[in-house]
This record gives structure tokens, C-alpha cells and sequence, in this order.
């Protein structure tokens, strides 16, 4: 890569990386908090849509991924056997785990990132000889491809047209980890400042989400869900996330002058450390977080009755209740002998 690309300093990169792990890993256990109840009525307005504005967890940890994986010298099998190992066995420990306390469904289906995050590692050598050999023109091409291939695949499924394929089985991950990429190497501000990026990101970002939300008031469930998934190969959920990763590379940005104030809170050194830890715990934190949820929070929590306003605030005390105990319980195993190495901390 030569053309228009930013040199970051590593120190500055794993700041804002970290941050971003910890929104993704946030906004995902929000989504499941939601799930509590899906009828919170308050005004006569259902709260529930509040959930379209913390839809970008998983293309947002791909995006990480992205920005992490592509570009480096990989060798194939070191890089295979490392990322297996370190997907695979969190992966079983925690399926044992569940299946002990009876949680267990389906394999396939129950911890379904680990299986998509499979494949996008599997994938990945791959596609980083591309991006090794690519300029930032060709790069933007490809770019432009995905975001062409989401927008037509939307339309596809909103306008009911069959396909004998779905996209979505492969595409929408290694998308979202060359966009991610993209989003972190290409340097914006040579069209506008870092101040106007954050400031515009964050206007989209609101925009976008409350278009998600509206949608959701008004039919009570997405009608056309592949539109708006954060899982899917949709144009709104790609949009959503990229805009939440350049608000944080830009805040990080020394030449964003406004948001100085913000940036060095961001970046005191016990802030610095909590966000490294809870950044090496992401892993673990989703299946701790899913067994909490599924073992006690869904079939306690759920059957109290709670309504308006007291519902609304569950979702935030559950969220707390299940971040704080998932993170401990992670950096905990991950601090055992041979145990770490099933933790999912790294």
C-alpha cells in the first residue's frame, strides 16, 4: 500500500482499538439486554427501537479486525494454528460449560459469532495478499464493490427477488473487515478536518439510527430486517458502524482540537488500562455475557412484570450487572494456568 495511506503510531492505533473493542463488546450486550422485554411502553411510545443504536457490535468488531489482521507478513500456518486455537477452544469450553447448566441448544447455531469469525480468519491470508498488493485506488474499488453488492443485496431482499445464492454467507464478514481496513488506513482529513469528521460521523450515525428506530415504531419489528441487521450484509448496519469507528479514530486525533478536553480523559492511564483489559476480554465476555443473560437474567428478570419505566431502566442495570461480571469472570479465568487458554482472554 503507498498511495494516500496513514502511518499511525502503533501507540496511538491500540488506544482507540481498545476503545472500539469495548463499544462493540458493549453495544452487543445491550442488543441482548433488549431482549428482556420487548414492549417498554413509556408515553405510548414502545422503547424497544431504542435498540438501532446499539446495532453496530458485531460489523464493528470486524471492522477492528480488519484494521488489526490485513496488511502484515503472515505466515499461513503460524497464523491458521494461532487463530484456530484461540477461536476454537473458548469456543468448547464454553459450549461444556453451557451444556453442564443447561443451556445447551445446537452447536452450530448457539454461539454463532465464533463460527463467523471462524471463517473470516480462515478467509483472511487471503484476502491480505490482495490488500498487500493494492493501492489506495484499487482498495477503494473494492470498497466500492461491497458497498454496491450491500445496497443491491438490500434491495434484493426488500423487493422479494430470489437468488440461487446468499450473499450473506460469505461476503458480509470479510466486507466488514476490509472496510474496517479501509476505514483505517485512508486519511479524511485531507477532505475535512478531524473535527468535522467527528462532527459529521456523529450526525450520521444519529440520522441513520434513528431512521432504524422510526422504521421499528412503526411496524413493531423490522419488515424488512436484511435493511437493517446488524449481522447482515445491510447497507444501514455497514453505515452505522463505520460511522461509530472514525468518531473514535478521530477523538483520538491530536489535530482534533475541540474534543482535547475529551481525548486526554480518554486517555488516563487507568482509563487506558481498564480499556486494554475489557479489549483482551472481548472474547470472553460474549459467551460469560450470553450464559448470564440465558441462565438468569431471561428467565428471572424477565418474568418479574417490570413495565415503562421501570423496564426501561432493567435493561441499563442488567447491562452493567452482566459487563462488570462477565469482564471479572474472564480476566479471572484467564489468569489460571492452562485454563487461560480456554478463557477467550488474550
Amino acid at each position: 500500500m503507498t498511495e494516500n495511506i496513514v502511518e499511525n503510531k502503533i501507540k496511538k492505533r491500540f488506544d482507540y482499538i481498545d476503545t472500539l473493542k469495548f463499544l462493540a463488546i458493549l453495544a452487543i450486550i445491550f442488543l441482548h439486554a433488549y431482549k428482556i422485554n420487548t414492549h417498554i411502553i413509556i408515553m405510548h411510545h414502545n422503547f424497544y427501537n431504542l435498540r438501532a443504536f446499539t446495532d453496530f457490535g458485531v460489523p464493528l468488531f470486524l471492522m477492528v479486525t480488519g484494521a488489526l489482521a490485513l496488511n502484515k507478513n503472515i505466515d499461513l500456518d503460524t497464523f491458521l494454528k494461532k487463530k484456530f486455537t484461540r477461536i476454537m477452544l473458548p469456543l468448547i469450553f464454553y459450549l461444556i460449560v453451557s451444556f453442564f447448566i443447561g443451556l445447551f441448544t445446537n452447536f452450530l447455531t448457539f454461539y454463532w459469532y465464533s463460527w463467523m469469525i471462524l471463517g473470516a480468519y480462515l478467509a483472511i491470508p487471503l484476502v491480505n495478499k490482495i490488500i498487500q498488493n493494492s493501492s489506495m485506488k484499487e482498495l477503494e474499488y473494492f470498497v466500492g464493490l461491497i458497498i454496491f453488492t450491500s445496497i443491491f443485496y438490500c434491495c434484493s431482499k426488500f423487493l422479494n427477488f430470489k437468488f440461487a445464492f446468499d450473499l450473506n454467507y460469505f461476503i458480509n464478514p470479510i466486507s466488514y473487515i476490509v472496510l474496517g481496513y479501509y476505514i483505517f488506513k485512508k486519511d479524511f482529513t485531507k477532505y475535512l478536518s478531524a473535527n468535522k469528521m467527528i462532527l459529521l460521523s456523529t450526525i450520521a450515525f444519529f440520522i441513520i439510527s434513528v431512521i432504524k428506530m422510526k422504521v421499528g415504531l412503526l411496524n413493531s419489528i423490522y419488515p424488512h430486517y436484511h435493511l437493517f441487521s446488524g449481522i447482515d450484509l445491510g447497507i444501514i448496519a455497514m453505515l452505522q458502524a463505520a460511522c461509530v469507528f472514525l468518531i473514535v479514530r478521530y477523538v483520538y486525533d491530536e489535530h482534533a482540537d475541540k474534543f482535547r478536553a475529551f481525548r486526554n480523559f480518554l486517555q488516563k492511564n487507568t482509563l487506558k488500562k481498564f480499556f486494554l483489559s475489557v479489549s483482551r476480554s472481548t472474547y470472553g465476555i460474549f459467551f460469560v455475557h450470553v450464559i448470564i443473560f440465558r441462565a438468569y437474567i431471561y428467565p428471572v428478570w424477565g418474568l418479574m412484570g417490570f413495565k415503562g419505566i421501570s423496564s426501561f431502566l432493567l435493561i441499563f442495570v442488567s447491562v452493567f450487572i452482566s459487563f462488570i461480571l462477565s469482564w471479572i469472570i474472564t480476566y479471572i479465568l484467564g489468569r489460571i494456568p492452562y485454563i487461560k487458554y480456554f478463557s477467550g482472554y488474550y
